[in-house]
């Protein structure tokens, strides 16, 4: 997810439940989770039920793309799984 570019784009919600339909970007302080920092973690909420679909008409109308899919490999597993548990 590009969350720097969507949240450039659209609007964050002031509250969980806004009127409207959206999803927004939230980068919380790592404190007490040290896995966050080296999987550069961000959280988003939303309320929207198919969000797939929702991002992909959004994608559509902007004419850019912000979600991907990133397949790995079986045999990378330990070499990911290390680096996502690696402090940094």
């Amino acid at each position: 997810m590009d969350a720097g570019g969507w949240s450039a784009n659209f609007e964050r919600a002031p509250v969980l439940m806004p009127g409207f339909l959206h999803m927004t970007m939230l980068e919380p302080l790592a404190t007490g989770n040290p896995r966050a920092l080296p999987q550069q973690s961000i959280s988003s909420f939303t309320n929207v039920d198919d969000l797939e679909t929702y991002v992909a008409q959004i994608e559509k109308r902007a004419g850019k793309s912000y979600l991907s899919a990133i397949d790995l490999s079986v045999g990378e597993r330990r070499t990911v799984m290390q680096e996502l548990a690696t402090r940094r």
